[in-house]
C-alpha cells in the first residue's frame, strides 16, 4: 500500500504501508539488496527457519560487498523462539538453566507436551557471528522493537518478528519511512533527547523514552480524546489503563471496534477475560464490537477517529508498557487514517463478532497475567 506523502501537509518522508508479512519481506530483502553503506537491524524474534536464514544471507552478503551489519538482538527472545513454531532459536543456541526452564514451562502450558526441541546448529549464525563487517550484539536487553535502518535513509518499523510464520501466516503490519530526517528523528527519540510531540504530523512513540514522555499515556490520551470511532488492531491485551480507556470511550458512545485473534498463541486466556470485562463494564452495547480473527493476529494497530494512527510493536499489555523497549509511529492524518481503517474493516469483516461471554479458563488465565507480571519485573531489573 503506497500513501501519497504530498497529500499529508508537513510529511517530510514518503510513507510505504505493507500489510502482511509477504509484502514486508519482499521490500526488505529488496532494501537490504540495495544497501551501500550501512545495516542495522533491531530484532525480537528471530526463529531458524528459511525466512530466518534468508534474512542472515542477505546480511552475509550485504557485509561480503563492504555494507557495515550491526544487529542488535534481545536475548530475552530465547525461551519464546525455543517453544515457539519449529521451536528452533537463530542465535540462542544454549540456555542457562533458568532459561531452559522457563522455555520448558512455557511449551508444556501451550502445547502441551514437556519437552522442548532439540536445538540443531546454524552455520549461517556462526558466520554472522565471525564476520568482520557484522557487529552483533545480543545481551538481556529485554528490546521487543522490531527495527531496520538502512543507509541512515530508510527505516523500517511495526510488529513483524523474523520468521516464517510472520512472513507467510500472521496479520500484522510494517511501515517504511524515507529520509534522512525520519532516521535522525527515530534516533534522536530513541537516546531520549527529544521529547514526543503531537503536534507533528508524524513522530515516534518509544519506551522506555524521554522522562515524561510515556508510551502508555500518549496512547491513552488519544483514546481518551476520541470523539467518533477508536479501531484497535492488536495481538495481546490486559493492561488495565486500556480497558479502562477503552471502557470511557464506549461509555462516551464512541464506536469502539477490537479485532483480536479468536485463539492466541499466548494470552489466550487473558485475552479473553479482558474482552468479557470490556462488555460487563459497558453492558455490551452495539458500538463496541470485539471480532476474532480466525487466522493469527500479531498486528500492534491503534486508529482514532479515522485520523491519527499508531503501528509498531507495542501492545496493550503491561509487559509493552511497563518493561519492554518498545518502537512505534504515530501519524497525525487523515489520508493515512481512512486508509488503514479501511483495511482494518476488512479484517473484521472476515472475523465473528463476539455476542456472548467468551470461555476462558480463569485459573489459566490467571496464570498468564502473573508470567507477564513476573517478566515485567524481570525486564525492568534490567
Amino acid at each position: 500500500m503506497r500513501l501519497d506523502a504530498h497529500a499529508v501537509a508537513g510529511w517530510p518522508p514518503d510513507l510505504t504501508w505493507m500489510i502482511g508479512g509477504a509484502e514486508a519481506f519482499e521490500r526488505l530483502f529488496a532494501r537490504i539488496d540495495a544497501a551501500q553503506h550501512t545495516i542495522e537491524v533491531r530484532a525480537y524474534i528471530w526463529r531458524d527457519d528459511p525466512t530466518g536464514q534468508a534474512l542472515a544471507r542477505a546480511l552475509l552478503d550485504a557485509a561480503d560487498r563492504g555494507v557495515a551489519v550491526r544487529i542488535l538482538k534481545s536475548a530475552d527472545a530465547a525461551t519464546h523462539e525455543w517453544h515457539e513454531a519449529g521451536g528452533q532459536s537463530f542465535f540462542h543456541k544454549r540456555l542457562m538453566l533458568r532459561g531452559h526452564v522457563t522455555a520448558t514451562a512455557l511449551h508444556g502450558f501451550y502445547a502441551h507436551r514437556p519437552r522442548v526441541a532439540r536445538q540443531r546448529p546454524s552455520a549461517l549464525a556462526d558466520a554472522l557471528r565471525a564476520h568482520p563487517g557484522v557487529h552483533l550484539e545480543i545481551a538481556e536487553r529485554h528490546d521487543h522493537a522490531k527495527v531496520f535502518v538502512i543507509d541512515d535513509a530508510l527505516l523500517l518499523l511495526g510488529g513483524m518478528c523474523i520468521g516464517q510464520d510472520a512472513h507467510h501466516d500472521l496479520l500484522d503490519h510494517m511501515v517504511e519511512l524515507s529520509g534522512a530526517a525520519a532516521v535522525a528523528r527515530y534516533r534522536a527519540r530513541v537516546a531520549g533527547e527529544a521529547a514526543y510531540d503531537p503536534a507533528r504530523p508524524w513522530d515516534f512513540l518509544v519506551n522506555p523514552g524521554a522522562a515524561a514522555d510515556d508510551l502508555r499515556a500518549q496512547r491513552v490520551a488519544r483514546i481518551d480524546g476520541a470523539q467518533e470511532s477508536v479501531r484497535v488492531e492488536m495481538s495481546f491485551f490486559g493492561d488495565p489503563a486500556f480497558t479502562d480507556a477503552l471502557c470511557r470511550a464506549v461509555d462516551r458512545g464512541v464506536a469502539t471496534t477490537i479485532l483480536a485473534p479468536r485463539k492466541a498463541g499466548k494470552l489466550r486466556w487473558y485475552n479473553p477475560q479482558v474482552f468479557n470485562a470490556l462488555r460487563r463494564r459497558t453492558g455490551a452495547p452495539p458500538h463496541l464490537r470485539i471480532a476474532l480473527y480466525p487466522g493469527g493476529v500479531h498486528a500492534k494497530l491503534l486508529v482514532v477517529d479515522a485520523a491519527w494512527v499508531d503501528v509498531g510493536s507495542a501492545n496493550f499489555t503491561l509487559l509493552s508498557h511497563e518493561g519492554y523497549g518498545e518502537a512505534n509511529v504515530g501519524f497525525q492524518s487523515a489520508v493515512i487514517g481512512q486508509a488503514i481503517a479501511a483495511a482494518m474493516d476488512a479484517h473484521v469483516a472476515q472475523a465473528q463478532v463476539a455476542r456472548k461471554r467468551l470461555r476462558a479458563s480463569r485459573v489459566r488465565a490467571r496464570l498468564e497475567r502473573h508470567f507477564m507480571e513476573r517478566a515485567g519485573k524481570q525486564a525492568l531489573r534490567h
